[in-house]
């Protein structure tokens, strides 16, 4: 195999200099990755060029490293438009105890997934008196399935025993 080439988008905040340090230790360990670096944070997000040209890098090489992007005023939250552009629609967390760390819990292996381009992420939110801030939380029945879909497929193909709501 040749390389492969990944969307790298630094952001804002500590981003650019975790990105550096990947890169960094990519390169010394000989990793096979080409990084394309798109310049997009919440300056440069003022320019809708900017958004599409990292929209259309991360659908053409399929893999993306992103720091988060700033919010800004004037615009949908930047980590919700990059969800919904993608449709990446599935967040996936583990969480377990390892071994040899004492921790209040032990034996702990679960699995958290939860839809991502949905109620708390449909950004519908409107002032209804000065100084309050109301969120509509709309969730569709075909996301709703499609979530339930991706969550059973994920236990079948990891050999998980349970899901739960």
């Amino acid at each position: 195999g040749g390389k492969t080439t990944v969307t790298l988008i630094p952001g804002d905040g500590v981003g650019p200099e975790i990105c550096e340090s990947v890169t960094t230790i990519f390169k010394e360990l000989s990793v096979p990755v080409e990084f394309e670096t798109i310049d997009l944070n919440k300056y440069s997000l003022k320019d809708e060029g900017a958004f599409n040209m990292a929209i259309t890098s991360l659908k053409r090489n399929g893999v993306g490293l992103k720091g988060v992007i700033n919010r800004s005023a004037d615009f949908r939250t930047h980590n919700v438009e990059f969800r919904g552009n993608l449709d990446m629609y599935a967040n996936v967390v583990r969480c377990m105890s390892f071994e040899g760390i004492k921790t209040h819990h032990t034996c702990i292996d679960l699995i958290a997934i939860r839809e991502n381009t949905e109620g708390e992420y449909s950004c519908l939110e409107h002032e209804s008196v000065s100084g309050v801030v109301e969120s509509l939380k709309v969730i569709t029945r075909e996301k709703s399935l499609r979530i339930a879909k991706f969550a059973f497929d994920y236990a079948l193909e990891h050999n998980r025993q349970k899901v739960t709501c």
